[in-house]
């Protein structure tokens, strides 16, 4: 999913349903590795009840040990609710939580709030990638 974006080291991601950190860490280190200011920031709900052990805390340290933690922030917020400034992201990423926020119309527009003019948006629903403006 991240490599259908040319990166320049310097976007703002967001990490929708983070869950223990995959994507937002893949992301902060090709942010790293292209020696730019970008940052990534993850949000979830952690529910230990059904994701198995999942919390803020597994994602913290999965940051840490990639030693990437520096260019990540975590929220402990609702995809439902992003709150976020307008346009204050480049990249939006999601991997099975999007379909959690079941009203179609109000998931599009939190996101395409966010998003930049230049912005990508991408999320994943077990291996089919998808843009956006066809979910």
């Amino acid at each position: 999913m991240l490599s259908l974006h040319k990166w320049s080291g310097d976007e703002q991601v967001l990490d929708v349903g983070c869950g223990r950190g995959l994507l937002i860490a893949k992301a902060a280190k090709l942010l790293a590795e292209l020696g730019g200011n970008g940052k990534a920031t993850g949000i979830d709900i952690w529910s230990n009840v059904d994701m198995g052990g999942n919390s803020e805390a597994a994602t913290r340290r999965n940051l840490e040990l990639g030693g990437i933690s520096d260019r990540c922030t975590l929220l402990g917020v609702p995809a439902q609710e992003m709150p976020f400034p307008d346009q204050t992201f480049d990249v939006i990423v999601s991997n099975l939580c999007l379909h959690n926020i079941y009203d179609r119309q109000a998931r599009r527009q939190a996101c395409s709030r966010l998003l930049g003019s230049e912005a990508r948006r991408r999320r994943n629903y077990f291996g089919l990638q998808t843009h956006w403006g066809i979910c």
